[in-house]
């Protein structure tokens, strides 16, 4: 690090390294600024000391005396605890998002899915609809899906799109054979868009580190590449506590690193830190200015979060599942979401016992329901054989359903600075996630097939979206198209928070593909104010 990054005025300044953080990053180091990065959580680069191949709860089966919260952090999961008050009384949950280099994407599936045009349109009287339109937003899906090296078939229902995906990898028998049953039934499965270098052995990594670097994750398309760059610069466990700012423009951020409190200044800053922890930097960077939080004239900072209804299909194959074949996410199918207006049906992934065991067991230690924690110990050689008889051999699908941007449904900051969130479900939408559950259960008859209803829970809270929301009207969004915050010339959003909707697929390929239109913005407005340090680098050079 030739520069002090505590004393250096940065072009910019980046607030999390997640797919949108990344994205940016690597846009504008190429067209020659300098860019500082902070992440809150801890290094998982190569040779930092992560935990990597298995999901945090196994490795927290296998050393019982560790720190949940520790190995959380380790793991690229999020350590600290979430303040649920959606049922009128106060429960602690750990969010299923990520905390580290990478963010949530390091420990996604890498399936890189494109919303639909109608996600772009709100599917509940009086919500928003996004600020711009499919046809802006899909130049930047194929840039990125090329960036990525994303693998797969084009959804046969969307043949107006101009898909970039190279060949899929050769499809198991049994995700096949289901696929079949499916194309059987009417409907018109695909394979899914993966971003995986696959390599024996590989088991896609669903919920945790890659150990063998064949995720295609913003840290290795992204954040390794620009660690060679001397315009680059990332601090990882340096956590942005507020942002300092006049009534027009960000003048520093507050931090901690290495346990000293310091201040960062830049030209622009960008909040990339997640739906949930960028509102709270906004809400937690109140002043005599901005009484109610940074660029909240609207009152809207924190509101409209959305974070999908998932619900789990553990399905009895009729061919035999053999090796990694149940981790692989191959299935795709969008008829319930194009035909219904409802959502996705897609390859999960594999469930493992201990994971499922493990998230009892801390359900328990955080909240002491009506089962002690003790109990539980007494009775789980049972509940471990009942479930390991359940996911045995089985494939697993996932529905994902859009939720509606209910302004009641929002994060807040609480009174010793913890986040805090309310989520409560409207009659409209259950009614949408029991017609969905039917639609499919009916589409995979007869297949034996057994329901992990998690659509009605916060607890496993991931695909946080909305919470910043762009619009044109300030009085009605916080960031107006280009992320750039109302009221504010420097502050911008390139994370989930700017949705106004949530669509039906996982947020990721939108956020990189929003992110990267962004950045392409910010260089096209300093073009003609400022000269770049370096020569640029054209996007398409990669491709």
């Amino acid at each position: 690090m030739s520069t002090n990054p505590k004393t250096k005025v940065w072009d910019y300044l980046i607030i999390g390294s997640g797919m949108g953080g990344c994205v940016t990053a690597q846009r504008l180091v190429q067209a020659g600024f300098s860019v500082l990065m902070c992440e809150k959580g801890r290094s998982s680069l190569p040779g930092a000391q992560a935990l990597r191949g298995e999901a945090a709860e196994i490795f927290l089966t296998q050393d019982r005396k560790s720190d949940p919260a520790e190995v959380m952090a380790k793991a690229g999961r999020v350590s600290s605890l979430l303040t649920d008050r959606s049922k009128g009384k106060t429960e602690k949950i750990r969010p299923f998002t990520g905390s580290g280099t990478g963010g949530s994407a390091a420990l996604y599936g890498a399936v890189l899915e494109r919303y639909l045009p109608s996600d772009l349109e709100p599917k509940t009287e009086g919500a928003k609809s996004w600020p711009i339109s499919f046809e802006e937003l899909e130049p930047y899906y194929r840039k990125i899906e090329g960036l990525f090296r994303v693998r797969g078939e084009a959804d046969p229902l969307r043949p107006e799109q101009s898909f970039n995906l190279s060949e899929p990898a050769p499809g198991s028998p049994a995700q096949e054979d289901l696929a079949t049953h499916l194309a059987g039934r009417g409907l018109h499965p695909y394979r899914l868009p993966v971003a995986i270098d696959t390599q024996p052995g590989c088991d896609g990594c669903q919920g945790h580190l890659c150990s063998h670097h064949g995720k295609n994750d913003p840290i290795k398309i992204c954040l390794e590449p620009l660690l060679s760059n001397p315009n680059f610069t990332l601090l990882h466990e340096c956590e942005i506590t507020r942002l300092d700012a006049t009534r027009a423009q960000v003048t520093s951020a507050d931090a901690i690193h290495e346990g000293k409190r310091i201040q960062l200044k830049a030209r622009k800053f960008i909040l990339a830190s997640g739906a949930l922890g960028s509102a709270g930097l906004l809400l937690k960077s109140k002043s005599k200015l901005w009484p109610t939080g940074l660029a909240n004239d609207s009152g809207l900072v924190g509101t409209g979060l959305m974070r999908h209804y998932i619900d789990l299909f553990v399905i009895t194959p009729k061919v035999p599942v053999k090796g990694s074949e149940a981790t692989r996410k191959e299935i795709g199918l969008s008829d319930f979401r194009i035909g219904a207006g409802l959502g996705i049906l897609q390859s999960f992934g594999a469930l493992r016992t201990e994971v499922v065991l493990e998230d009892l067991i801390q359900k328990l230690a955080l909240n002491q329901g009506k089962m002690t924690r003790a109990a539980f110990q007494a009775v789980k050689p049972i509940v471990r054989k009942a479930v390991a008889r359940m996911l045995e051999g089985k494939l697993i699908l996932a529905s994902i359903l859009e939720d509606s941007p209910e302004e009641t449904n929002r994060v807040r900051v609480g009174a010793s600075g913890e986040l805090e969130i309310e989520y409560r479900i409207s009659a409209q939408d259950r009614d949408r996630i029991r017609r969905f559950r039917r639609l499919v259960k009916k589409a995979l008859k007869p297949y034996q097939v057994q329901m992990i209803a998690r659509a009605d829970k916060n607890d496993m809270l991931a695909h946080a979206c909305g919470t910043c929301r762009a619009g044109l009207d300030p009085e009605k969004s916080v960031v107006d198209p280009s992320g750039r915050a109302h009221g504010l010339s420097n502050l911008y959003v390139v994370d989930s928070s700017y949705f106004p909707t949530s669509g039906c697929a996982n947020p990721a390929l939108t956020i990189a593909a929003n992110s990267l239109r962004i950045a392409e913005k910010l260089i096209a407005i300093e073009r003609d104010t400022r000269k770049p340090r370096s020569q640029p680098l054209s996007l398409d050079h990669q491709l």
